[in-house]
This record gives C-alpha cells, sequence and structure tokens, in this order.
C-alpha cells in the first residue's frame, strides 16, 4: 500500500537544520543534482503573476523534474508588509506517477540549498590547501555559506567575518564559533577581512560591490550568493564558473556583472572557463595554474531546491517525523 503523503513543518525540520554533520548530505543532493542538470536530464519551468492593485502581491513557483529521481515544484509568495507564514514551501511529486509525496517548508531550507551550492563549488574549485575563508555578511544566509564551505574544505581553520554593524559581526563570530567548533574573528572591515583569503565568500542583500580586486589573493576563490556583489574586473581577471550559461543570462535572476554582458554579446561562451556540472564531472580544469583566481556566481537552478527539499523529506520519513495526510477518499 503505498504511503500517504507527508506535510512536514519547520518545527519538524529543526533537529536536521541544527545539526553541523547533516550540511554534508545536502551538499551530495545539490551536486548530484547539478550533474543531472548538465546532463540534460532535468526540465524546469518559472511561473511569475503579481496582481494589479495599490500593494501588489507577488507569486512565484519555480519547477523541476529528473524523471529518475523526483519532481517538484517550489512555491515562493509575497505581500508588501503581510507576514510570511505558509507563503514558502515544496511540493513534492513521485517521478514517474505524479501522486503527491509532501509538501515541505522551505523558509529554512533554503539558505541551506543556497549554502549547498556554493558548498558543491568550494569542493572543487578552494585552492589547495586553503586553510582561510572571508565572509562578508552576518545573515542567516552568510551562516550557511559559512557552514557549507567549512564542510566542504575542512583543511579551512580560520574565518574572517565583516559586516556594517559591529554588534551583528561579533554575535555571528561568537554564535558560530559555538556551533561549528572553528575559530571565527570578527573583523573591522571587508579589506580586514579578504586580503590573504583563500575563499572569499560576499553573501550580503547589497546590490553594489563590497570588494575591491586589489584585495584579493592571487589563486582564491570568490563567491557570490546575489548579484552585483563583484567589482567588474572580475570579468577579465578571473576564471568565471557558472551554474549553468542560460541561468545567469535569465535577466529575472539579475545575476550581475554577467547576466548583462551576456545578454548585451559582451560576454561569450568562449569567456567562461565552466559551468559547475563540467566541473563536477571533471572535464574542465578551470585553473591553468595555482596564481588563478575563480570566481563562482552562486545563482539558482530549480532542480536544486527540490533536491535540498526532497532530502529533507527522506529524512522527516525515515523517522516518521511529520504529519501524514490524503487527499483521496482511501
Amino acid at each position: 500500500m503505498p504511503q500517504h503523503p507527508l506535510i512536514v513543518s519547520e518545527t519538524d525540520l529543526q533537529p536536521l537544520l541544527q545539526d553541523p554533520a547533516a550540511m554534508d548530505a545536502a551538499i551530495d543532493a545539490v551536486e548530484k543534482a547539478t550533474i543531472a542538470e548538465y546532463q540534460g536530464r532535468v526540465r524546469s519551468a518559472n511561473l511569475v503573476d503579481q496582481t494589479r492593485t495599490d500593494r501588489p502581491n507577488l507569486l512565484q513557483i519555480h519547477f523541476a523534474t529528473d524523471d529518475s529521481f523526483v519532481t517538484g515544484f517550489q512555491v515562493f509568495g509575497n505581500t508588501p508588509g503581510m507576514p510570511r507564514t505558509n507563503t514558502r514551501y515544496v511540493v513534492l511529486l513521485d517521478a514517474e506517477t505524479r501522486a503527491l509525496l509532501g509538501i515541505v517548508p522551505y523558509e529554512g531550507l533554503s539558505p541551506v540549498r543556497v549554502g549547498a551550492s556554493t558548498g558543491v563549488a568550494a569542493k572543487y574549485l578552494a585552492p589547495r590547501g586553503a586553510r582561510t575563508l572571508a565572509v562578508l555578511g552576518s545573515s542567516k544566509q552568510a551562516r550557511r555559506q559559512l557552514h557549507a564551505i567549512v564542510r566542504a574544505v575542512p583543511s579551512i581553520d580560520r574565518v574572517r567575518v565583516y559586516s556594517p554593524t559591529a554588534e551583528h559581526r561579533v554575535a555571528f563570530a561568537r554564535e558560530v564559533s559555538e556551533w561549528l567548533g572553528i575559530r571565527v574573528e570578527a573583523v573591522d572591515s571587508a579589506e580586514a577581512a579578504v586580503r590573504g583569503a583563500d575563499i572569499v565568500d560576499s553573501s550580503t542583500n547589497t546590490r553594489t560591490p563590497v570588494l575591491e580586486w586589489p584585495w584579493i589573493k592571487p589563486g582564491a576563490l570568490v563567491t557570490q550568493i546575489g548579484g552585483g556583489q563583484l567589482p567588474d574586473e572580475v570579468l577579465t581577471e578571473a576564471r568565471i564558473v557558472l551554474p549553468t550559461w542560460e541561468s545567469t543570462e535569465d535577466e529575472s535572476t539579475g545575476r550581475e556583472p554577467f547576466g548583462s554582458r551576456i545578454r548585451s554579446g559582451e560576454l561569450k561562451r568562449s569567456d567562461i572557463a565552466a559551468e559547475l556540472g563540467q566541473v563536477v564531472l571533471g572535464e574542465v580544469q578551470v585553473r591553468e595554474h595555482d596564481g588563478q583566481t575563480v570566481v563562482f556566481d552562486c545563482g539558482r537552478i530549480n532542480i536544486w531546491a527540490v533536491a535540498v527539499t526532497y532530502w529533507a523529506y527522506q529524512w522527516a520519513r525515515e523517522r516518521e517525523i511529520g504529519t501524514p495526510v490524503s487527499l483521496s477518499a482511501v
């Protein structure tokens, strides 16, 4: 007899989200999804709707399926000034029958997904023997970026963090140090964080550059989670790795300074060192020598959200966590 669909709550997911070692499996899930996307086994689509009112509300649906794996879609709703309760979740479907498997909240999983995507990149693109990580930002997302990178690159033994508010960066450093058992130091400027770092991660919410290129150590890996956070020098001074060419080209994703240059024809495929799937499969050697700096732009491909949510769903199902339901009479 088939299992009933499972409704999982944010409360149900807390043991998973608070376990530092759990990130390893999330990184594995994103890595497998990256390969599936690159090999053409994934189909995806997006729907965006906005009401025509004085206070418009936004609905986004991001669908992806791998017929050998799972099908699902992420729902993102937003109304200005209103709480986000029950507005961000993923619906999982059986890949063969399209029967409902579960509904899983995405508020807590979203930073894990973004972090795991960067974790995959760091696993394959970090310079050899990387020991120092710089994190710009002290948000929930910055926390997950740091988490994923240190799990993916276990040689890291020192982290420097900067964000504009001293109270925030000091609290962030203290809390993450205790949680992950790694030395995290709050510093007084972005430059102090970045200079000499082997990996630099920009996890701010700004759309303007947060660092200067001369601060970057030759051979470092530099990542950004939001578009526009890196200076234009990355276009000519670094080896560029993208999740996919198409996802970066998409105007709605705001992946600057790359997207607009792709659309204008200024940035060509030949200017990109690789897509992430090529790196994971070993098809491209991104660095031609140790002194080459690599930039990874952590955008979005829909299968990543589905893959991470399916991982969380399986975790809950195996532990009999969540609420079974049925929409049918039997």
